[in-house]
C-alpha cells in the first residue's frame, strides 16, 4: 500500500497527544480508511519531552562541532604532511647525489647531535634561502 495513494481528510488526537486518529481517502476509488496510532514514546516521556529535545539539540551541536574539528584537523595534517614531504623530498635528492639516504642523515643528526656535511649544507643553503625569500615576501 503506497502512501501517495491516500489523502489525509481529518486528524484528531487525544488530550495527552499519545493517541492519534486519521481519516484517509484513497485517490482513485474515494474509499475511506480510518486508522489510529498509539505513540507510546510521548506517553512514557511526555513530561520530559522538552528536556529530551533540548538535550538532543545539544548532542547534535556537539556532534557538528566534533565533525568540524576533525575536518579542520585533517586539513591541517594534510597541509603539514605535504610541507614535510616537500622538504624531505628536497633533502632526499641531495642525499642521493652523495650516495646516502635521508633517513640515515636525520638519524645521524639525532644520535650525534651534529649534522653530516650533506645535511648541514641543506640546512644552511636550502632552508636559509627559503626563509630569506619568505621574509622578503612578508615585507
Amino acid at each position: 500500500m503506497s502512501v501517495n495513494r491516500f489523502q489525509l481528510i481529518r486528524h484528531a488526537a487525544s488530550h495527552d497527544i499519545s493517541t492519534h486518529s486519521l481519516l484517509l481517502s484513497e485517490y482513485k476509488t474515494n474509499h475511506l480508511l480510518f486508522s489510529t496510532l498509539d505513540i507510546l514514546f510521548i506517553q512514557q516521556f511526555g513530561q520530559y519531552l522538552f528536556q529530551l529535545a533540548s538535550t538532543s539539540t545539544r548532542v547534535q551541536a556537539l556532534i557538528r562541532y566534533m565533525r568540524e574539528t576533525v575536518t579542520t584537523i585533517e586539513a591541517e595534517f594534510k597541509t603539514m604532511n605535504e610541507l614535510t614531504q616537500r622538504y624531505v623530498g628536497i633533502i632526499a635528492e641531495d642525499a642521493e647525489k652523495v650516495g646516502s639516504e635521508v633517513g640515515l642523515e636525520l638519524f645521524e643528526f639525532l644520535v650525534t647531535g651534529g649534522p653530516s656535511p650533506t645535511l648541514k649544507e641543506w640546512l644552511v643553503e636550502t632552508l636559509t634561502e627559503r626563509v630569506r625569500r619568505h621574509l622578503i615576501r612578508g615585507k
